[in-house]
């Protein structure tokens, strides 16, 4: 599914699907959800307050990962910054113990060089589709 999305609002943070706006398993390690809800940065509603971190930083992977702060269970503050101050590895290091994966998924990889080739066939067939609309105009 190539469409994806980013909703808020209700102050709940979670994978959801497009279809009935329903939540997903969030304690799953991978999702096939094509939206995710954040909105949930200290406000009542769920109570949760979480950093939702994109990724894309492996060539060829999109990755959503979600750090939850705090919970009306919990809160992981302290530990949280604790593992992000005192890893090598910056937040990556922390990922085991503090976040969740939504989303980690295959995306096609275009480098510059293909972009350029692209735009200048792109230009060449505007400029051929020019010169025969003006052909054409002469010829009437």
């Amino acid at each position: 599914d190539a469409f994806k999305y980013v909703v808020g609002h209700t102050h709940c943070n979670k994978p959801v699907n497009a279809t009935n706006y329903a939540a997903t398993t969030t304690n799953a390690t991978t999702t096939t959800a094509n939206g995710f809800m954040v909105a949930g940065m200290g406000m009542q509603g769920c109570g949760q307050y979480g950093i939702p971190l994109l990724d894309t930083t492996t060539r060829g992977r999109i990755r959503l990962w979600y750090f939850e702060v705090q919970n009306t269970r919990e809160d992981r503050y302290d530990d949280l910054m604790s593992c992000l101050q005192q890893q090598q590895g910056g937040w990556r290091a922390c990922t085991d113990d503090f976040a969740t994966l939504w989303m980690d998924e295959a995306i096609d990889v275009v480098d510059r060089t293909t972009i350029d080739i692209n735009k200048k066939k792109m230009a060449f067939q505007q400029q051929q589709q020019q010169q025969q609309q003006g052909q054409k105009w002469l010829c009437d």
